[in-house]
């Protein structure tokens, strides 16, 4: 699936449902649509407790958005972070609701991160990686972290629930609209971040679409789930970092063209 980004960043159509389900505290207000499943802004705050964020820390997210989650980074640890994004009209609407209380707005894709090397204690991919080429992505993370620093990682699997309709409607909604969803091979991901020198510090696994949002989760990673919250920590610096590693994001999920088939067959 090959998609424009920039365009598809740039959209109306995007930037509406970006104000509506991730607007920022106290400057957006419109309702959250009935069929969204992003986690509110109380849920994000429970998993970037995880990084352990201390004043003078140099703090990075990654696909910033509006900046939902840069206020929640400065307005509880008393930090100004730093933003990046792909698109310069969310770079522009960042800068209207949150240009008061960051270091800087960057924009820049995950891919090409416009920072120096081991720039950041921390740095956060909250509900982003799943729009990215991951493997280039992943590394970029990498190479932006101090030692020693901590990355706070989101996104969706590619093998779930057989039965979890939601999830394969979602999809099937994805692929029809061109949005550029990817599916992570979780054990190609553990596998390249030991490359890169990350160590996975802690790990929460979703089961079905829908569990994240209402804070349903296992810590012991299940068979199949839908989506995943990670700590890598950089405890090993490799210079340099290698240049070409495993697919992490796969255009579909495990299951989905089986899926499809069943209810074409289903609908005769």
């Amino acid at each position: 699936m090959t998609v424009d980004m920039t365009r598809y960043m740039d959209s109306q159509e995007y930037t509406d449902y970006m104000i509506r389900n991730c607007g920022v505290s106290g400057f957006d207000s419109l309702p959250k649509s009935e069929k969204s499943t992003r986690p509110d802004a109380d849920i994000v705050v429970a998993y970037l407790d995880w990084l352990g964020i201390v004043p003078g820390d140099e703090v990075l997210e990654v696909g910033c958005g509006l900046g939902r989650v840069l206020k929640v980074i400065h307005d509880r640890f008393r930090v100004r972070p730093t933003g990046a994004d792909r698109s310069d009209r969310f770079i522009g609407l960042a800068r209207e609701r949150v240009g008061a209380i960051v270091t800087d707005l960057l924009c820049c894709p995950a891919e090409a991160l416009a920072v120096p090397d081991g720039r950041f204690d921390r740095v956060v991919c909250w509900g982003t990686f799943d729009l990215c080429d991951q493997t280039a992505t992943l590394r970029e993370l990498a190479r932006v972290m101090a030692p020693g620093g901590r990355l706070l990682l989101t996104a969706k699997n590619n093998h779930f629930e057989d039965d979890d309709e939601e999830a394969f409607l979602a999809e099937q909604a994805s692929v029809r609209l061109a949005y550029p969803n990817h599916y992570t091979d979780t054990d190609a991901l553990f596998s390249w971040a030991a490359a890169l020198g990350l160590r996975v510090e802690k790990a929460r696994y979703f089961r079905r679409r829908g569990d994240f949002a209402a804070g349903q989760h296992t810590d012991d990673r299940p068979v199949r789930f839908y989506e995943y919250a990670f700590i890598l920590v950089r405890d090993r610096v490799i210079d340099p970092l290698p240049e070409h590693g495993p697919l992490l994001g796969l255009d579909h999920s495990h299951g989905y063209e089986a899926w499809k088939a069943g209810r074409a067959l289903a609908a005769g």
